[in-house]
């Protein structure tokens, strides 16, 4: 026979052993080394007390140059789109350009204008970023001015006494219809070629999985195919008229489009060896 007051005395000490080896057992399984996690080395670890200051080396101004012709094309796309369709054209046929250029139109409306300076600006930041890419300074002191705006300034002269070469050769000759129908091939071609530079030079800045270089080389290969094309439509032109002499044609070609390109190469040769 078993006394209650004993059956109260011996459930009192098996649960106080209970709760002594359960709390014995949880402390044991705190104890317990854990396995380490899959993400072990994905974690995120402070490694800084306090916020920092996080600074990057961007470029805003050529960001806010590039920003500013998409918006200039969108515009012209919306508000303009027969006069942009009207230059595309005029780039792959040479009558309506001939066309346009009786009529005024290449040189006074703004859709060109707009195109000449997507031309100027993605050409000298397609040269800028070559100098940056193989180290080569565009002047041997110091300037306190951008390259990019320097070589824009370069590219309007050229182009500018290329234009009034090209007339005066067209007063003299007495061949101004020719030679007008040539500066509007070359304002075609630019503008063209300035549309089709827009999405390679922003990819060139903005796209940092490829190299730059690869953009770089599709830029010149693009202005060379570019240049090539309207070497032989004026090539064209000239045998096509009957007051244009073929010898001075080919005086022309030779001192006005081949030899500038000729020299500029072989200066950019001579700086990279340097």
């Amino acid at each position: 026979i078993i006394m209650p007051h004993k059956i109260k005395s011996d459930t009192s000490t098996t649960a106080a052993s209970l709760k002594v080896d359960t709390v014995i057992v949880l402390k044991g399984a705190v104890k317990e080394p854990l396995s380490p996690s899959l993400f072990q080395n994905h974690l995120l670890v402070p490694q800084h007390k306090y916020p920092q200051l996080h600074v990057t080396k961007y470029d805003y101004v050529i960001s806010s140059i590039l920003l500013l012709l998409v918006v200039f094309f969108v515009w012209l796309y919306a508000f303009d789109f027969k006069a942009l369709t009207q230059v595309i054209k005029d780039f792959f046929s040479f009558r309506n350009s001939s066309k346009n250029n009786r009529e005024g139109a290449a040189t006074k409306n703004r859709t060109t204008i707009f195109l000449a300076l997507f031309f100027v600006i993605t050409l000298a930041l397609l040269i800028g970023k070559i100098l940056e890419s193989y180290n080569v300074k565009l002047f041997s002191f110091n300037i306190p001015v951008p390259n990019e705006i320097i070589i824009a300034f370069i590219i309007i002269a050229a182009y500018t006494i290329k234009f009034v070469i090209i007339k005066l050769t067209g007063l003299l000759f007495k061949i101004q219809n020719e030679a007008d129908d040539y500066i509007n091939t070359i304002i075609s071609y630019c503008s063209v070629l300035g549309l089709f530079m827009l999405p390679i030079v922003i990819l060139m800045f903005f796209f940092k999985q490829v190299s730059p270089l690869i953009f770089i080389y599709t830029g010149i290969g693009l202005f060379g195919i570019f240049l090539l094309i309207r070497t032989l439509s004026g090539i064209v032109l000239g045998y096509n008229s009957s007051r244009i002499a073929k010898f001075y044609l080919f005086v022309y070609l030779c001192a006005l489009e081949i030899l500038p390109f000729i020299i500029i190469i072989k200066l950019i040769m001579l700086k990279l060896n340097n």
